[in-house]
């Protein structure tokens, strides 16, 4: 087991296993009643964290076209914690330091951890590589002075920085992890990569194969995310599965282990967007 694996699919198989391994019990899996079951905890292992179980997205500060009052914030944040989420992502469109604060008093009020995303420090650190004068010595201080007040909560956990970017985008990732792992080597650089049926213009004008290689050698990071909607709906209204997910998952799991890299991955859990779904049967 790598040190830090932020992949739901894995999480799923050790649960299949277990209740697999249950099944010798000799009367189809199913304890006698006398037994107290004991359910096997697969975020933990002596007391570090295996799995970071995250979601996308996260809590957003309006609802229903609703504010979310204070209540209803931390309602939400209870409801994370008592699902087994351990890291929370950023709402889908908040960036603004009122709301990052906010989010993280709430993870740490409930014993989570809180990914960020700050306008500010996305903009600074990705522009770093069109000026090819900058200090880097400044930058790194720059970086941790504006973090300062997300480094006072223990659940800060680092910056989410960017989802599913073309290869042409890599560039501009070079000079800003090194600055980044100098000032918050113990955060997070947060870019989640393409599925491999993205098309070649959203790759950048590359293969898959080439896509997630070049990221590895670029970007300086200790995993390698990716995301994949398996469940579909065609034209017709009919549920099918894309054919490309175990693809995919090993092409990935191959590269990281080549590159001592971790692999993070998503599964689908809700609906959304369009023809995207949860569940196979209807």
């Amino acid at each position: 087991m790598t040190k830090f694996t932020k992949i739901l699919v894995s999480a799923l198989c050790c649960t299949a296993l277990a209740f697999g391994a249950a099944g010798c019990t000799g009367n189809g899996g199913v304890p006698p009643a006398n037994e107290q079951v004991q359910r096997p905890d697969w975020s933990q292992e002596e007391g570090k964290v295996q799995f970071q179980i995250g979601m996308w997205a996260g809590i957003p500060s309006v609802m229903g076209g609703n504010e979310l009052t204070d209540e209803g914030f931390s309602a939400m944040y209870d409801l994370l914690a008592a699902s087994g989420i351990n890291m929370a992502q950023n709402g889908l469109t908040e960036m603004s330091r009122e709301y990052n604060l906010r989010a993280l008093a709430e993870a740490e009020r409930v014993g989570i951890g809180q990914i960020i995303q700050d306008g500010e420090v996305t903009n600074y650190l990705l522009n770093l590589a069109d000026n090819p004068d900058y200090d880097h010595d400044a930058a790194v201080e720059w970086l941790k002075e504006h973090s300062e007040p997300y480094l006072a909560f223990d659940s800060f956990r680092g910056y989410f920085i960017a989802d599913e970017p073309s290869r042409t985008a890599f560039d501009s990732y070079e000079a800003a992890i090194a600055v980044f792992n100098e000032a918050l080597p113990d955060k997070i650089f947060y870019v989640n990569l393409f599925p491999d049926y993205a098309t070649t213009a959203q790759l950048g004008g590359v293969t898959y194969v080439d896509y997630i290689e070049e990221f590895a050698e670029v970007c300086d990071l200790p995993y390698i995310s990716y995301d994949y909607y398996i469940l579909r709906r065609d034209d017709r209204g009919d549920p099918y599965l894309r054919d490309t997910y175990l693809l995919n998952l090993d092409r990935v799991v191959r590269l990281a282990k080549e590159n001592g890299r971790d692999m993070w991955t998503f599964g689908c859990t809700v609906g959304h967007y369009g023809g995207t779904i949860r569940e196979i049967d209807r």
